[in-house]
């Protein structure tokens, strides 16, 4: 009979970490910290050492579950993988043991359901929904039978906040810690970070605090100064359209946004509009030529964005193909963060004082929907708009997906029917 082996593993770790990696008995762990805290980190090393003889590893989707939790894992851990299978997501280890990688998407949940392990790994556990816990902490029905969360917090009506803090219970434990608990950060990292976020916002997720962003709100309008008159001539400039389906009373507005920019000061022009895409509506436009118009007075120097979610890609390419704007930079958006993650950096500069709204017959609504964001069932549509003028602007790519910077060749007889929305 051979002598098993034991293969030390070097690691280090700061005081909220090993006290997770620590705790044996605990069924169900949740560590909630800031962003670079060592969450994902701290995951691998209790996965690595649990006795499970299979274990599952989930993740919100596919790709953050590959290019996340399952590569830090590779790197951490490739001498002691026997076997790692692509396209099954299984790795196999030199001692025997398995570990599963599963996405847990609304799309794959009723594929977790056949697995029987001994260990559930839940990365970026905020993201998933109570429903994929619920199912995954199902499958966990071999020895050791036990869970671990690691995740950045998401606010007090998110199921971690309800699972180990509202239904605390002697099987489970939280450790809470902040960014700055992680001392093997790059210097002024945390400070460069910081700077792109409200504290209400930093609270979350540099300190991964539970903070009710519903109750408290991204925004305070007092942080954005009123200007009177128009936005600076001599400045950076993009305008963005952030577009809704109907024109009808209940629903959301058609939302432009321009952000210009002097030096590091912004300036938003943001106004609504309730119009049909085709049909004339007040002062005689269709929204469609509403956008066009606007492009018009703007002029070419301004990119013109539009948002090309829920069926609006045929809208961006009507607008795009005008005969009346060849030669513009218009481009087709699509928001692929949160509506609060989008929102946070016009925020933070409003916080800093480098934030004005120029007045117009639609302040009084965007300075509303200012103090409500992100209340549910409340409008958001101006608020939309801003983020996504200030994202194109920065050209971070932060949240957004750009498609077609470059305008084709126009194909005038594919649209000239249009269409109506």
């Amino acid at each position: 009979m051979s002598k098993k082996r034991t293969i030390p593993i070097a690691s280090r770790v700061h005081p909220a970490q090993r006290k997770i990696l620590e705790d044996k008995s605990t069924r169900f762990r949740a560590f909630v910290g800031g962003i670079g805290s060592g969450k994902s980190y701290c995951g691998c090393l209790d996965l690595i050492q649990t006795p499970a003889r299979r274990s599952l590893v989930i993740a919100p989707t596919y790709p953050m579950l590959k290019d996340g939790i399952l590569s830090l894992f590779l790197e951490m851990f490739r001498p002691l993988v026997r076997k790692h299978n692509k396209a099954n997501l299984t790795t196999q280890l030199v001692d025997g043991r398995q570990i599963l990688w599963r996405p847990a998407d609304v799309g794959n949940l009723d594929r977790l359901r056949g697995i029987n392990a001994g260990y559930l790994l839940a990365d970026e556990g905020a993201s998933l929904s109570r429903k994929a816990w619920n199912v995954a902490i199902g499958r966990i029905r071999r020895a050791p039978g036990r869970a671990l969360v690691t995740t950045t917090p998401r606010g007090r009506d998110n199921w971690v906040h309800d699972v180990f803090v509202k239904e605390a219970s002697p099987e489970t434990a939280l450790v809470q810690c902040s960014s700055r608990d992680n001392v093997w950060l790059p210097d002024g990292w945390i400070d460069s970070v910081r700077a792109q976020y409200t504290s209400r916002f930093a609270e979350q997720e540099i300190e991964g605090l539970f903070v009710s962003l519903e109750q408290t709100g991204l925004f305070d309008r007092d942080w954005f100064h009123i200007a009177t008159s128009s936005t600076p001539a001599q400045s950076a400039r993009v305008r963005f359209w952030d577009l809704a389906s109907t024109d009808s009373k209940r629903s959301d507005y058609s939302s432009s946004c321009l952000v210009s920019r002097v030096g590091d000061r912004l300036w938003f022009d943001v106004r609504r509009y309730k119009l049909a895409w085709l049909r004339p509506g007040k002062g005689g436009l269709s929204l469609k030529e509403r956008i066009i118009q606007t492009a018009l007075e703007d002029g070419p120097e301004v990119p013109l964005a539009l948002e090309t979610v829920a069926g609006f890609r045929i809208a961006f390419e009507e607008v795009r193909d005008d005969k009346r704007l060849f030669g513009y930079d218009v481009r087709a958006i699509s928001p692929c963060k949160t509506k609060v993650s989008r929102a946070v950096p016009v925020a933070a500069k409003a916080e800093q004082g480098k934030a004005s709204l120029v007045q117009n017959e639609d302040t009084a609504d965007l300075l509303r929907e200012l103090d409500d964001f992100p209340q549910k069932n409340k409008k958001n549509d101006m608020v939309d708009a801003m983020s996504g003028a200030l994202s194109v602007l920065d050209n971070r790519g932060q949240g957004l997906q750009t498609d077609n910077l470059k305008r084709p060749a126009p194909d005038f007889e594919r649209f000239r029917g249009g269409h109506q929305w």
